[in-house]
């Protein structure tokens, strides 16, 4: 249940700046509250995949998206505006940089941005799922889950940073959280490096910073 009080309800919308507006969206008639949102009249979503492969069904991928709104490019930046347009059957879509998903009835799922993503031994890692079982121990107050490259190989260890609870500090460190990942996480997604610090850099908006984060620990 979204409501917010006086009847009003919050439904998920997803969209960019260079389609105007949201591209999909979740109302009334939509029984599937979990998703990001449904295409609107006019949109339509693709998905390209590692290989370059483009998926117009279900799967997941990067999310491609074609709607009446677009953008005409990027001023003055005509290279930027080709690598961010493909066209498939004679229409353009756009890429969105997000990491999502496509069900078999068309609702669609933010996952990730794709910088964000890990890539540890091939595997797929989204920041986002570790940060959400993390918050289920209870012990956590914030967290940040990043990428750091291994000098040796061309792969990346899952890092978490983190600022315990009054409840955490009290008794968890940095094994108790792996111990608590590894019963929800396949292994390859446990943070190999946990790091206790007392705040997680925040940009003017509000938001965890994770540029800042690798800047200062990656």
């Amino acid at each position: 249940d979204r409501r917010i009080g006086n009847g009003r309800h919050l439904y998920a919308t997803y969209g960019l700046s260079e389609t105007a507006c949201v591209t999909s969206a979740l109302s009334p008639e939509h029984d599937l509250l979990t998703a990001s949102g449904f295409p609107i009249n006019g949109a339509k979503y693709a998905l390209l995949k590692a290989d370059g492969s483009v998926e117009m069904s279900k799967g997941e991928g990067e999310l491609l998206t074609h709607a009446d709104t677009f953008m005409l490019g990027y001023y003055s930046k005509p290279e930027l505006t080709r690598e961010a347009f493909l066209m498939i059957d004679g229409l353009p879509y756009i890429r969105t940089g997000d990491y999502g998903r496509i069900d078999e009835r068309g609702y669609i799922y933010l996952i990730s941005r794709m910088k964000n993503v890990i890539v540890h031994n091939s595997y797929n890692i989204f920041p986002e799922q570790v940060e959400e079982i993390i918050g289920l121990s209870g012990w956590v107050k914030e967290s940040c889950v990043f990428g750091k490259w291994r000098e040796d190989e061309a792969t990346e260890e899952v890092c978490a940073l983190l600022v315990f609870n009054e409840e955490g500090s009290r008794f968890a460190d940095s094994r108790t959280i792996q111990d608590f990942c590894r019963e929800y996480l396949p292994y390859y997604s446990i943070p190999r490096i946990v790091i206790i610090a007392d705040a997680i850099p925040h940009n003017s908006i509000g938001k965890i910073d994770r540029i800042a984060v690798k800047r200062l620990y990656g």
